[in-house]
C-alpha cells in the first residue's frame, strides 16, 4: 500500500527558471491538497537551499507537507528514487523526460504536468 500523497518535482515542474510559478501548477497542487493527499516535493535544489525554497513556495501560496532535498551532483534521481521508494509512493510529477524514463523503468509512474492540462 502506498503513500497517499501527491509527490513532484520542483523546478522544471513547479518552477521555471528556479523561481517563478509555472502556469496552472499551483491549481493542481491545492487541488490535491482539498483530496486530502500529503503533498510531497524531492528537489535536486542542495539543503542549502531550503529556507528560500520554503520562502519561494509560500510567496507562491502553494502548499506542501514535506520537501526533501537530494542535490544536484551525480546520481541524484537515484536518490530521488530511494525516498521515493522509502516513502511507498507510486506516482511521480515531473516534466522532464530523462527523469520520466528513469522513474518508469524503475516501476514508478510518472506523470507530467502537460498531461495534466497545465
Amino acid at each position: 500500500m502506498g503513500v497517499e500523497c501527491f509527490c513532484s518535482d520542483l523546478d522544471g515542474t513547479i518552477f521555471f527558471y528556479l523561481f517563478f510559478l509555472k502556469k496552472g501548477v499551483k491549481k493542481i497542487i491545492i487541488k490535491k491538497k482539498k483530496e486530502r493527499k500529503r503533498i510531497i516535493i524531492i528537489t535536486r535544489r542542495p539543503s542549502l537551499a531550503a529556507w528560500i525554497t520554503k520562502i519561494q513556495l509560500r510567496f507562491y501560496g502553494v502548499p506542501f507537507d514535506i520537501i526533501r532535498f537530494v542535490g544536484p551532483h551525480k546520481g541524484h534521481n537515484e536518490r530521488k528514487l530511494k525516498i521515493i521508494k522509502d516513502m511507498g509512493i507510486k506516482v511521480f510529477y515531473d516534466n522532464d523526460p530523462i527523469v520520466i524514463k528513469f522513474f518508469s523503468e524503475k516501476g514508478i509512474r510518472v506523470i507530467s504536468y502537460i498531461e495534466m492540462g497545465d
